[in-house]
């Protein structure tokens, strides 16, 4: 254990174990603590707090206070201002979240987006996710491949596998489960199948007149 206490640092560090403690701080190898104004580590276990950024390639532990917080792989949490993430199994809190790969929890203010989700997005004004196991809870929710839950102003999801509950839900034709709201649509199917007010159980069949005389 130690601590290293500079203004600046003028060299990348091959290893610490302790406290960093300067306006800029990189190590490639980080067992303990970073403070700064910016902060940046290849492998970090414990804690990075920086006024502007904190950056780390495998981070274990936690990211916090940054206006912009960076991890390629992350197991912990990340909380500031933007939070990104390549591979995050854990949580995502602050005004704008973004990743490509989360098991976990993102909550943000303005925007939660991720390519593939196992867990929950909520409290956004904007929730993005290409595919989700889950829950999404904000104002407006997008899915393109949703097996779980949307709760919301307006709910879309390209490919649904579950339940919307809004005042406006959309689905795509490839859809089975339940909307409830004022509003539940479904695209690509006949008239009298699109719009169905209050409860709509979607079914995923998509069955024509003619369908029905036969």
């Amino acid at each position: 254990m130690g601590i290293s206490l500079r203004l600046l640092s003028k060299e990348k560090k091959e290893k610490t174990n302790g406290l960093e403690l300067a306006i800029t701080n990189y190590t490639k190898e980080l067992n303990g603590v970073q403070i700064g104004v910016g902060n940046g580590a290849g492998d970090l276990k414990g804690v990075q707090i920086g006024v502007v950024g904190n950056g780390a390639y495998k981070l274990r532990g936690t990211q916090v206070g940054g206006l912009i917080n960076y991890a390629e792989k992350l197991k912990g949490v990340q909380a500031g201002v933007v939070n990104c993430s390549d591979d995050l199994k854990g949580v995502q809190a602050g005004v704008v979240n973004g990743t490509d790969d989360l098991k976990g929890v993102q909550v943000g203010v303005l925007f939660n987006g991720a390519d593939e989700l196992i867990g929950t997005q909520i409290g956004g004004m904007i929730n993005y996710a290409e595919k989700l196991r889950g829950v999404q809870a904000g104002v407006v929710n997008d899915v393109d491949d949703l097996k779980g839950v949307q709760a919301g102003v307006l709910n879309y999801a390209e490919k649904l596998r579950g339940v919307q509950i809004s005042l406006i839900n959309i689905c795509g034709e490839d859809s089975e489960g339940v909307q409830g709201g004022v509003i539940n649509w479904r695209m690509g199917v006949p008239w009298y199948a699109t719009l169905i007010p209050i409860i709509a159980i979607r079914t995923g069949k998509k069955k024509s007149i003619e369908d029905k005389v036969k």
